[in-house]
């Protein structure tokens, strides 16, 4: 069974503050200090309540995100701007919320961006910049920090890079990684045919892992049959490519220990091409058209920062 860490709020802001706000702070940005003194004193924003969460106890599905997020965009909008960059494969939105004080000149300010679910079963990426996003909508006007970044920056937040894969993982299979592009796995001219089943009737696909005692390597299984009767069993799930293996930096470079291969069956399939997809194009074609003084990308699976 896989576990899940879901950041607690008072995580989300703490970990903006500590980690994003050291690299905001060495930008050289001081001459936008008087704007945003000038127009602070103009006109002050105020939240008539404390925007909320719709769907609080739950892991969203993709219409829920993007109830979230249209909700947030009429609680608050001096302060939140919803759109997106483009569309997926089965052309669904790709959303973007863009955080900052919007009476301030956006000249004056320094730009990064976040990006989540890049792959589908870390789904609780979203979850956490939904909360990122809402805690610091609510700060604004109390906390001084949280403040400073809205006055001084603008904030860019992909909530999820892979929505086609979003619902099958919450509701069909919890372990698919890649997004949910159509392709021949196994090449034998059938597409997404044998994919793990739910023989229990459990409502979960339960995976395990087998290791020989003349083995150092452990071989991982998923709950299922043959359903196409060649013999194998679940080795053309639905979809994929992985997103994140999909940037033309070091594309399936074998020597970039990227862990991508060229086979499609597998969870680091990186695509036909270098950029091949939709969502890795609309991402790029997005990042190209500002100048980013930081970007961060929300993965789960490991409690880790990687900074380059």
């Amino acid at each position: 069974m896989r576990h899940i860490l879901l950041f607690r709020p008072f995580f989300v802001v703490f970990f903006y503050l500590a980690i994003v706000m050291p690299f905001f702070s060495s930008l050289n940005i001081q001459s936008g200090v008087f704007i945003v003194e000038a127009q602070i004193n103009k006109q002050e924003i105020t939240l008539t309540n404390p925007i909320s969460l719709l769907f609080e106890n739950k892991y969203h599905n993709l219409s829920e995100v993007y109830m979230e997020l249209e909700n947030f965009n009429n609680s608050a909008p001096q302060l939140i701007d919803y759109g997106n960059i483009g569309s997926s494969y089965y052309n669904k939105s790709i959303p973007l919320i863009t955080l900052t004080n919007e009476q301030i000149p956006s000249y004056s300010k320094g730009k990064t961006y976040i990006v989540a679910h890049h792959h589908a079963r870390e789904h609780c990426t979203i979850e956490h910049v939904l909360r990122l996003i809402r805690d610091l909508v609510n700060g604004f006007g109390t906390d001084p920090q949280i403040s400073e970044l809205f006055n001084k920056y603008i904030i860019y937040i992909i909530v999820t890079l892979n929505p086609d894969s979003l619902d099958i993982v919450i509701y069909d299979n919890e372990w698919i990684r890649k997004t949910a592009k159509p392709i021949d796995d196994d090449g034998d001219g059938l597409i997404d045919e044998d994919g793990p089943d739910d023989l229990n009737e459990d409502d979960r696909i339960t995976e395990y892992a087998v290791r020989r005692y003349d083995e150092d390597f452990w071989t991982y299984f998923t709950e299922g049959i043959d359903n196409d009767g060649d013999g194998k069993v679940n080795e053309d799930w639905i979809g994929g490519v992985d997103l994140n293996r999909n940037y033309p930096f070091h594309w399936n470079d074998s020597n970039a220990d990227s862990g991508a291969t060229s086979d499609k069956s597998s969870f680091t399939y990186p695509g036909e091409n270098p950029a091949s997809e939709k969502e890795t194009q609309a991402l790029m074609d997005f990042a190209s058209k500002h100048n980013f003084t930081h970007a961060l990308s929300l993965h789960s699976g490991t409690n880790t920062s990687v900074f380059d």
